[in-house]
């Protein structure tokens, strides 16, 4: 095993003629982030400058890293929420078909037949993917602290579409199964 070094080690600068400056900056920004955890921000900032980096580039860089951090601790409640409401939406949409597949007396159809439980099993497989593909598309939502609020109608914009497709396919599908023949 070894030992966590006392002092972080930032990556060496390469000359501006080998790199641009902009990788070099994104470069300095990317150790910062992901050591932002592990060390302080004066250990990262001097273990940068010692490495050769100007202190204009270490001050810009953590300015950026504190912009990351704001909108990361402002985005988590509005992405919380959007995670909420879309388990919500996707649960009433199956327990509403629930009740129509496996109501007591189904529609005098000669398409029911027993077939409620199935159609229910594919309509849960499919809302399954759907609410992992939708839960997916919240979490990787990155708004900006001052956009976090309004962000909240683009999180659940592609969450119910996709469930307003899975359900609606569900009913013309399965439209004899509901409502009876007709």
């Amino acid at each position: 095993m070894t030992e966590q070094p006392a002092r972080p080690t930032a990556p060496p600068p390469r000359e501006a003629s080998d790199v641009q400056t902009g990788f070099r900056q994104l470069s300095l920004e990317t150790y910062l982030w992901s050591n932002r955890d592990k060390y302080t921000e004066a250990a990262l900032a001097s273990a940068a400058e010692a490495a050769g980096y100007a202190p204009e580039e270490v001050a810009a860089a953590a300015q950026v890293v504190a912009t990351r951090r704001a909108d990361e601790a402002a985005a988590r409640p509005v992405r919380a929420r959007a995670r909420r409401y879309v388990l919500v939406a996707y649960g009433l949409t199956w327990l509403i078909f629930a009740f129509l597949f496996l109501r007591p007396e189904p529609p005098d159809s000669g398409f029911y037949r027993g077939s409620g439980p199935a159609a229910l099993g594919v309509l849960a497989f499919m809302l399954f993917i759907t609410l992992l593909l939708a839960l997916a598309w919240v979490g990787s939502r990155r708004p900006s602290a001052a956009q976090a609020e309004g962000a909240l109608g683009v999180m659940l914009a592609v969450p119910f579409v996709l469930l307003v497709i899975v359900a609606g396919l569900c009913v013309t599908t399965t439209r004899p199964l509901i409502f009876g023949p007709g």
